[in-house]
């Protein structure tokens, strides 16, 4: 552990109220208190001390700047320094241990560095060397008792403290509004009416156990009955074991994995925009696809009907382009060398709009029979 320091000497040179020279020796008797009558120079003594340790060697009730002749640097100096031609300054001595370290200060001039001594004294503080009368009565007069407990804290260098203390308070702050807060239990009182069918409206253990008991556990066995809503109750664990022995008895997941392919099969469901049931699953799938198999077998049949007569269906495609609009039709008819004006239908444009009507009639057949063909394959899928 390093020696501590302790004044040894104070010496003042055209400093504040000190014109001439003067040494405060502390080497013989260690000061506890500086009394004497007012205007001599007490102040002064405390003012050099806070020089002499000041980072930028000025007095925090003068300020940095000289506002006026009673302000600032110019004020460190005697008012009679500079024609007594007494340069301003302050000195200081300490001894740590043994060793003996002495400093001076000038006290004049925009260039104040300060001595090593004062600096490796400065690093020994915690809190501030010197605390003015009127920072005191601030702290207690003004500060806030959580104000003066920051304060404090940082003399101690336990600001942390200051934060965890904040921390604590916003907690409590949280953890009381959430308390106070009913939404949480009016949602679960809501939840609780809903699954007992409104015979518990709100959260009362004795009512929530008086219902388990009455309208669920009764009905499976009377002498059954639950004493408290806990996990650890003998009723509870108690029911565990049944309901593990009932489902490894009887192998309740099986039965679970049909019930869900049961409910696959029929679905109802109520829209919640419009308020209309809509079914679904394989059983109205399966009714949808014999619907649309029945509606391509008929379709089909009336084109069928309809192409019955088509005998020639490749002539009817083949003759297509000889009688296209545009082409140079031929005389007689390809076919029996008969003249076109002496056929059936008498001219190019008749023979070519009989054509036409033909061939839509064979497009609808092949598309009715597609729609049939489509049918029957969907429902074989649906069937599988």
């Amino acid at each position: 552990m390093a020696d501590p320091y302790f004044f040894q000497s104070l010496g003042l040179t055209g400093f504040r109220a000190y014109l001439q020279p003067k040494t405060f020796d502390f080497s013989k008797k260690r000061c506890l208190a500086i009394f004497a009558p007012n205007g001599s120079g007490k102040s002064s003594v405390i003012d050099a001390l806070e020089f002499m340790l000041s980072k930028d060697g000025t007095l925090e009730r003068l300020g940095q700047r000289a506002i006026n002749n009673q302000a600032g640097p110019i004020a460190l100096a005697h008012n009679l320094a500079e024609e007594a031609k007494i340069a301003p300054s302050v000195a200081i001595g300490v001894v740590s241990g043994k060793d003996v370290t002495n400093g001076s200060r000038a006290a004049g001039g925009a260039r104040r560095p300060i001595p090593a001594v004062a600096a490796t004294i400065n690093t020994c503080f915690a809190v501030p060397p010197i605390i003015r009368g009127h920072s005191l009565r601030t702290f207690v007069e003004i500060h806030t008792p959580e104000q003066r407990y920051a304060d404090v804290a940082n003399w101690l260098q336990l600001s942390p403290l200051v934060e965890v203390q904040k921390n604590l308070r916003s907690l409590r702050t949280q953890i009381k509004t959430a308390a106070e807060d009913e939404t949480a239990l009016q949602r679960v009182d809501t939840q609780l009416a809903k699954e007992t069918a409104q015979t518990v409206k709100n959260w009362d253990a004795a009512a929530v156990l008086s219902h388990a008991n009455t309208l669920i556990l009764a009905p499976l066995d009377p002498a059954f009955v639950l004493t408290a809503l806990a996990a650890l109750d003998p009723a509870y664990v108690e029911l565990e074991m049944r309901a593990q022995a009932e489902e490894n008895k009887i192998g309740l997941a099986g039965l679970r994995q049909i019930r869900n392919a049961a409910a696959g099969l029929w679905l109802e469901a109520t829209d919640a925009d419009s308020g209309e049931t809509v079914v679904s699953g394989a059983v109205p799938t399966f009714d949808a696809a014999v619907t649309t198999l029945a509606t391509a077998e008929s379709k089909e049949a009336e084109e069928r009907d309809k192409a019955a007569g088509t005998v020639f269906q490749a002539l009817w495609k083949a003759a297509e382009p000889l009688f296209v609009e545009g082409a140079p039709a031929p005389d007689v008819c390809p076919v029996c060398i008969t003249p076109i004006a002496d056929t059936t239908a008498g001219s190019v444009e008749a023979i070519r709009d009989h054509v036409a009507k033909h061939l839509e009639e064979l497009a609808d057949y092949a598309a009715a029979k597609k729609a049939r063909d489509d049918a029957n394959l969907y429902q074989g899928q649906s069937e599988d």
